[in-house]
């Protein structure tokens, strides 16, 4: 052939296709003609135009922009919030009318497992994003801290595992002119207080208390009052007692406290 440009087929091809508009229509890659060597264009009669790589298609979870699809045009890739991407994130319309790069993947983003609070309990579904995972305590243990955690687009949890902390219901007074006796020698959970008075007085109040799972001594706090030789009558409403005092065979003049008992 005239010029001698057939020696190289991907040459045919380079930036352009060209079509012969001559007998035959022939392509440029058969009849060997560069398409950027405009005299051999106008001898052969041959129209250019640019090579295109067709669209591409996104990513499932993803997305894909463009700016061309002729030949140099540039593609980019973006994945959804909560996924990461296993691939390139460009690719480019080379001379052979192919993209340079496969399409890349997008995986969910997993924060991986949660570890349970000590002397506690973690339960969730699965690690990836927006996932959730709940926290609670072993029973006579009492949390502080967030209760959820939510697995966010950084890859991380976003809530540390509470602690659990044993319940404890604080310390107890011993009333005054009376004795208390713990069932144990700490005021956890499931501890018990006995109370009672010095001769001559009379309790008033709870005899007897227990640290409930809500960190609080049942009844109420105890005193000890003096008898002398009074009938004391105890009358329970709600935070207080009523106590009737009066003394024997005297039934026609008697008197009454009221006593608060704070918990």
């Amino acid at each position: 052939m005239q010029y001698g440009v057939q020696t190289n087929r991907s040459k045919y091809h380079y930036m352009q296709v060209c079509s012969i508009l001559d007998s035959g229509q022939a392509t440029a890659g058969q009849e060997g003609i560069f398409c950027n060597n405009d005299e051999l264009r106008k001898i052969f009669n041959a129209t250019c135009s640019n090579m295109d790589c067709g669209q591409l298609t996104a990513p499932i979870n993803g997305t894909v922009t463009m700016n061309s699809t002729k030949y140099e045009g540039i593609a980019s890739f973006a994945c959804d919030t909560g996924f990461y991407m296993s691939g390139s994130n460009t690719t480019s319309c080379n001379a052979s009318g192919n993209w340079d790069t496969t399409t890349p993947s997008c995986f969910p983003i997993d924060c991986g497992d949660v570890q349970p609070p000590l002397n506690g309990y973690v339960s969730y579904t699965n690690s990836t994003f927006n996932e959730t995972a709940t926290f609670s305590c072993q029973i006579g243990f009492v949390m502080s801290g967030y209760n959820i955690t939510t697995c966010d687009s950084s890859g991380k949890w976003n809530n540390r595992p509470p602690n659990c902390s044993m319940i404890n219901c604080g310390d107890l007074h011993v009333p005054e002119n009376g004795f208390m006796i713990m069932s144990r020698n700490t005021t956890i959970l499931g501890t018990n207080a006995t109370f009672s008075c010095a001769k001559g007085y009379i309790l008033i109040g709870s005899a007897s208390r227990s640290c409930l799972s809500n960190g609080a001594w049942s009844g109420f706090h105890p005193v000890c009052t003096e008898h002398n030789g009074k009938i004391v009558v105890q009358v329970k409403v709600k935070h207080f007692f009523m106590v009737f005092s009066f003394v024997k065979n005297m039934m026609i003049s008697f008197n009454f406290i009221i006593i608060y008992v704070f918990i």
